[in-house]
């Protein structure tokens, strides 16, 4: 009882700062965040409808002062919001719009990545034209657009250090020498920094899988499935060398989402009948496709599960003649 009157008063709260639209505004930080993303925003806007999506109750906050922002300025906006379990998105309201996703953080994407596939499934049945995210502080490098770059307390990086992540982002075997002659450093004081960012956890150097070479398509696909029938999914899809990601949902017609890559259109529809279509105690399914994903686009070692004749078609393809 007392969870379900906390529940009321949050939702009569949330109603309030959505009709008080000149109050949400004086908030400091929702000044910040407006300031910090306007421009990019306006440019994705463009003239279409756009529909403002808060992701959980602090992406609700910004969402508000967004749409807000966004009425008195003159667009065509609607809101809604989503939980962090995917549920609540009001699907009236996205229909034949862009979308700009709100939070005031990413710190583990899972919340994000919930409400992207969730989205994207709807994204053709719905007309959605496109889906951004902004957000206050992005600690994964997901969100299109970010107020302000966040760095922990407990973390002290100066300048030099942000340009030697920069560099080896981009290329993780550049010599010591040639990285400490872009950012004007010695040999030794170069191999310093990057020795003190690997030992604190905040640099890691390993190999990643370059998904267009393997792949060339990918799918949302949506499931509904009795209970038995989506526990052998789960077990059978996350062993799947296709799936990259394999989520529990609530929704009206399914409650699993499996985001998958192929390599060829037959690939796909293999995948489709063979471990999806076979299995007793399915009743939905629905399938988005399109081009490879926005991200990941790269996926380390351990995630790369290649099909059999991938790996031969590799072996001949590097074998000397």
């Amino acid at each position: 009882m007392v969870m379900l009157i906390k529940d009321k008063i949050r939702n009569l709260f949330r109603l309030k700062l959505i009709h008080m639209l000149p109050n949400i505004l004086k908030y400091e930080s929702i000044q910040k965040f407006i300031e910090g993303v306007k421009d990019d925003i306006l440019q994705y806007i463009g003239k279409d409808k756009v529909c403002v999506v808060g992701l959980g109750e602090n992406g609700v906050f910004y969402g508000e002062g967004l749409y807000s922002w966004l009425k008195k300025e003159g667009f065509d906006a609607n809101f809604t919001r989503i939980n962090d379990e995917g549920e609540g998105l009001e699907e009236e309201k996205i229909k034949n719009r862009k979308i700009l996703m709100t939070d005031s953080h990413i710190i583990t994407g899972r919340c994000y990545r919930n409400a992207l596939s969730i989205i994207k499934s709807k994204q053709k049945k719905l007309k959605v034209k496109d889906v951004k995210c902004a957000v206050m502080h992005d600690l994964r490098g997901f969100a299109d657009f970010v107020a302000e770059r966040y760095i922990s307390p407990e973390v002290k990086l100066d300048q030099k250090d942000l340009e030697i992540i920069k560099i080896l982002s981009k290329d993780g075997r550049k010599p010591y020498t040639e990285i400490a002659e872009k950012i004007g450093l010695t040999p030794v004081a170069a191999k310093g920094r990057i020795d003190r960012l690997l030992a604190q956890g905040i640099l890691k150097l390993r190999g990643v899988i370059n998904l267009e070479k393997f792949y060339s398509i990918s799918a949302n696909i949506g499931i509904g499935a009795d209970s038995s029938a989506c526990k052998r999914l789960i077990e059978k899809l996350r062993k799947n060398p296709l799936v990259y990601n394999l989520m529990r949902v609530s929704g009206t017609n399914k409650n699993l989402v499996a985001s998958i890559v192929a390599p060829n259109l037959q690939v796909m529809e293999e995948f489709l009948d063979q471990e999806i279509r076979s299995e007793e105690g399915i009743n939905f399914m629905e399938v988005d496709t399109g081009g490879l994903p926005i991200l990941p686009k790269e996926i380390t070692l351990e995630e790369f599960k290649p099909l059999a004749s991938q790996l031969d078609l590799k072996y001949k393809n590097v074998n000397e003649s």
